[in-house]
C-alpha cells in the first residue's frame, strides 16, 4: 500500500467517524489524533521512529478491538490501515 492509499484509508476512517453518531466523543478524538499522527509521519521522514510506529500500531489495534462488536465497519477500516502501515514499513 502506497502513501496515497494510506491517506485514502485515513480519509475513509474519518468519513466513517462522521457518520457514526453512537461513537463517544472521547473515542472519536483519540482516533482522530492517531490519524493526524499518521499523516505527520507520512509527510515527515524525520518522524520515522520505530518506537513511535510500534506505539501507533498498538494504539490502532486497541481501537480496532474496541469497535469490533459495536462498529464493525470502523474496526475493519482500522485493521486495513494497520495492514497498510505494516506493508509500508511502519
Amino acid at each position: 500500500m502506497g502513501k496515497q492509499s494510506l491517506k485514502q484509508s485515513i480519509d475513509n476512517i474519518h468519513n466513517l467517524l462522521q457518520n457514526e453518531e453512537s461513537i463517544d466523543t472521547e473515542s472519536i478524538a483519540s482516533l482522530q489524533k492517531l490519524m493526524e499522527d499518521i499523516h505527520k509521519i507520512l509527510e515527515n521522514s524525520e518522524l520515522n521512529n520505530e518506537e513511535i510506529h510500534k506505539s501507533l500500531i498498538d494504539d490502532l489495534s486497541s481501537m480496532a478491538r474496541k469497535f469490533e462488536a459495536t462498529h464493525p465497519k470502523v474496526s475493519e477500516s482500522i485493521n486495513i490501515l494497520i495492514n497498510g502501515l505494516s506493508n509500508f514499513g511502519l
